[in-house]
């Protein structure tokens, strides 16, 4: 009770790191004596693997992958010839570089994949102090193709599978958006709406599932739309709705250069570029919840086509593909934006998933029957948490019930066979070695009105035990303490050294 005289001792072993923001709370510790104990590190220095990430999110064999990696160096010293060591599937290389004090530095280096499948390596810059951040680990999926749907509808056109059916890459089924079935969407990357006046409902909403699910979608409207069900299905894609038809300064004026879509296809700006011409568009009205990145805009100033960024993306052609609204369908721009599309429309896992931080990493094979999906290495297996939406199971680590039980690296993941790999990385939380100071650490346990705070900081081996004031009344509590302090001693000798 709050009127007893009864006081708490609390003797606190910890490095105070800044490693959370300070959160508010009414918290008080009035009948607390506190005992703050820092832990103080002799080196306040680390250089570690923040992020990883390619330049092109497509894998393909036979081609040139470039990958990125930053290096932060969170010293006051400017290094010189850090070793980067790269372990990519077969692919052992190293290289050096330099990283200026309290700063971080991408560099990238290019391989290729010579096979598909799953694909698994690390990252690792070579470091003798804190070596927990010091690998990155990461894996991906090199496919064999894309399985593209496309839905025919009264004004489709021909040339969509024409063009697609130019490379053996893409899988390519159709169907008339009269008939489309749930069963229709299984397995596919990319679903073209083809010519369409009119979306009913029930496909409205087997496209949303699909899009949610993380497939891809690219629309081209007839060119006779039932604008009031057009924009209904793009209000719930957040895409700008439909507005007038156009038909002046629809010729088409420029690309978006700076996009990853056009850069991909596109290395170099020109403006000699012979665009085609569209006689006739459709008003985008662009409102406030409009997710839309433009990628072709016409000389009216007006967007023709784009994307919004959902789970996967949603592309957009505000016109028709009919030859009644321009010849834009017979000219390489059109092939390339197909092509393009079908690319980019794989389904794509994270690189890697953070331990205790928000997250989770989606299967897309299907499964058999109800068996439990394992992660697996030479140290573990066990069963994670998952869930199903939209007919994609998906693995969760938010919930696993004891992190510390987690190891960075790289998981297999099976059933009856083997699904993917999940790669785990530790939090980069803890990489910035910055400390509280005694005054904000004796202040935040006066501000909660402790009964007593003493402060005492230990440098290496030392301790400053002896001169704690603790109103004992068992002898013990010292000895208690010192076992405490060689325990965590001993414990970061050991995390050190069995990881070398």
């Amino acid at each position: 009770p709050e009127d007893s005289n009864l006081v708490i001792q609390n003797v606190i072993l910890s490095d105070f790191q800044r490693i959370q923001k300070e959160q508010k709370s009414q918290e008080t510790l009035k009948q607390f004596s506190v005992y703050p104990i820092q832990l103080a590190p002799e080196r306040k220095e680390n250089i570690y693997i923040d992020s990883v990430w390619f330049a092109d999110p497509i894998r393909r064999t036979a081609t040139t992958n470039e990958l990125f990696m930053r290096v932060v160096n969170k010293s006051e010293t400017n290094l010189q010839n850090v070793e980067v060591v790269v372990k990519m599937d077969g692919l052992n290389k190293s290289f050096y570089t330099d990283v200026p004090a309290m700063q971080s530095k991408s560099t990238s280096i290019t391989f290729s994949d010579r096979s598909a499948g799953f694909k698994k390596g690390q990252i690792t810059v070579v470091d003798n102090h804190v070596l927990f951040d010091d690998t990155y680990f990461l894996s991906y999926e090199v496919k064999t193709g894309a399985n593209v749907l496309v839905v025919n509808a009264e004004d489709a056109i021909d040339n969509v599978e024409i063009v697609l059916g130019l490379e053996n890459y893409y899988k390519v089924t159709s169907t008339q958006i009269t008939s489309i079935t749930l069963d229709d969407f299984k397995n596919k990357d990319l679903v073209i709406i083809n010519g369409a006046n009119a979306i009913p409902t029930g496909v409205q909403n087997y496209l949303m599932d699909f899009n949610e699910s993380g497939g891809t979608l690219a629309l081209f409207p007839g060119k006779q739309v039932n604008r009031p069900e057009w924009n209904q299905f793009l209000g719930k894609l957040n895409l700008p709705l439909m507005g007038a038809v156009v038909t002046s300064g629809t010729k088409i004026k420029s690309l978006n250069y700076d996009d990853q879509f056009i850069k991909g296809v596109i290395e170099k700006r020109s403006e000699r570029l012979n665009l085609p011409a569209v006689t006739k568009a459709i008003q985008p009205i662009i409102g406030g919840t409009s997710n839309f990145n433009e990628l072709i805009k016409m000389q009216n100033g007006l967007p023709l086509f784009g994307y919004s960024n959902g789970t996967a993306k949603t592309y957009m052609f505000y016109g028709s593909l009919h030859p009644d609204w321009g010849n834009i369908s017979r000219d390489a721009l059109f092939s390339t934006m197909i092509l393009r599309i079908s690319e980019l429309s794989q389904r794509l896992q994270p690189l890697s998933l953070t331990i205790g931080e928000q997250g989770s990493f989606p299967i897309y094979s299907e499964s058999e029957g109800e068996q439990a999906l394992h992660l697996s290495n030479a140290q573990f297996d066990f069963i994670p948490q998952t869930s199903v939406k939209s007919g994609v199971r998906y693995i969760s680590l938010n919930q696993f019930d004891n992190y510390q039980q987690l190891l960075a690296g790289n998981y297999t993941i099976k059933d009856s066979r083997e699904r993917g790999v999940l790669s785990i990385n530790y939090s980069r939380a803890e990489s910035v070695l910055d400390y509280f100071t005694e005054s904000e650490i004796t202040d935040f346990f006066t501000n909660k009105n402790a009964a007593e705070v003493s402060f005492k900081r230990v440098d290496g081996v030392s301790t400053p035990l002896n001169d704690l004031r603790i109103n004992k009344p068992f002898s013990y509590w010292k000895i208690c303490i010192i076992l405490t302090l060689i325990f965590v001693l001993i414990e970061m000798l050991l995390v050190r050294f069995l990881k070398q």
